[in-house]
């Protein structure tokens, strides 16, 4: 085989019976590798609920400012108190874990949140609302006007001090969760903006029972859409619909309390979604309706690869053509 003569090289490659195979393998595996989707497939979430709660995937401190006029209802419970309660509550006979008030006034200023801490958002009424922190969080509120405070005796102390009372509560271990309960004539108008994500769930574990140990997951899901991105489909939520997000790196950009509910605007990646009643366990949990792409739908919905597959398969028949003309130019 000499390449001084380059028509007749070509053509001996060409002729041999495993060049269209490997050519095939090589074109194909090409594709296949360009257009791999990583496990990292592209979400959006449009969602309202009555219970949702997120894992925070970065430390942050949210200035909310959210401000509710009284008569509102506040109670703390199962928290610490950074530094201790203020004075005028310590007076008023405040218990060292939990807190119980009537205001004019409540401002949520700011909520802090670690690496992993869990936040979960629940709307019972339209005037009554729960907030819970685990892990390394905590809150700050702020109470005006006229104070009742109630103790856990049932004793009721009122005061009205000159200047707002400031306090930040922290769930009191590491696994049981501080609630912050607000019932007031109106909605609670708290919103979270642009956080990132590595869990959210519309669902409220139940603790399971003698003949089913395993936790019992509720969904407290309104309605709403699910987008996956790379392929362009949408999947209409229903009531009571369980999503399943695996390794999810996301961001809301919005989750706010309204008349409705609480209304989550999330976008983000996951290696598997899936939907409905929980299948496996622990690690393994996901719902039964498999909503992950395969790689085949994940590139019939990318429009901007199939030039590459059309390239691939032109190649081909470039190949094929070529073949077809060496086998005529050795006989």
């Amino acid at each position: 085989m000499s390449l001084s003569d380059p028509e007749g090289f070509a053509a001996r490659i060409l002729r041999s019976r495993w060049t269209l195979p490997l050519a095939v393998i090589l074109v194909g595996a090409g594709c296949l590798v360009a257009t791999w989707p990583f496990w990292d497939n592209r979400v959006g979430l449009e969602a309202t609920g009555t219970y949702v709660s997120l894992t925070a995937a970065e430390p942050r401190e949210l200035e909310v400012g959210t401000v509710t006029q009284g008569p509102v209802e506040i109670q703390i419970l199962a928290a610490q108190f950074e530094g201790g309660l203020p004075p005028e509550l310590q007076q008023a006979g405040g218990a060292a874990r939990s807190l119980h008030v009537h205001a004019d006034r409540l401002i949520i200023q700011q909520i802090t949140l670690g690496d992993g801490s869990q936040l979960t958002l629940a709307r019972a009424t339209a005037g009554r609302a729960e907030l819970r922190l685990v892990g390394a969080a905590s809150v700050r509120l702020s109470l005006g006007g006229q104070i009742r405070q109630v103790a856990q005796d049932g004793k009721e102390t009122t005061f009205a001090p000159d200047v707002p009372v400031v306090l930040t509560a922290e769930p009191r271990s590491p696994r049981d969760p501080l609630r912050l309960i607000v019932v007031a004539a109106e909605p609670l108008a708290l919103a979270i903006e642009d956080l990132r994500v590595k869990g959210l769930r519309f669902v409220r574990p139940r603790p399971g029972t003698g003949s089913q140990p395993r936790p019992v997951y509720r969904s407290e899901l309104s309605g709403g859409k699910l987008q996956l991105l790379d392929t362009g489909k949408t999947i209409e939520l229903e009531a009571r619909d369980i999503i399943w997000f695996e390794e999810l790196s996301g961001t809301i950009n919005r989750m706010a309390l309204t008349n409705e509910g609480i209304a989550v605007d999330m976008v983000g990646t996951a290696n598997a979604i899936s939907l409905g009643p929980q299948t496996g366990s622990g690690d393994g949990a996901r719902g039964q309706r498999e909503l992950t792409p395969t790689i085949l739908a994940y590139v019939l919905g990318r429009h901007d690869l199939k030039l590459l597959w059309a390239t691939g398969l032109g190649i081909l028949v470039s190949l094929w053509k070529a073949r077809q003309w060496a086998l005529k130019f050795a006989g």
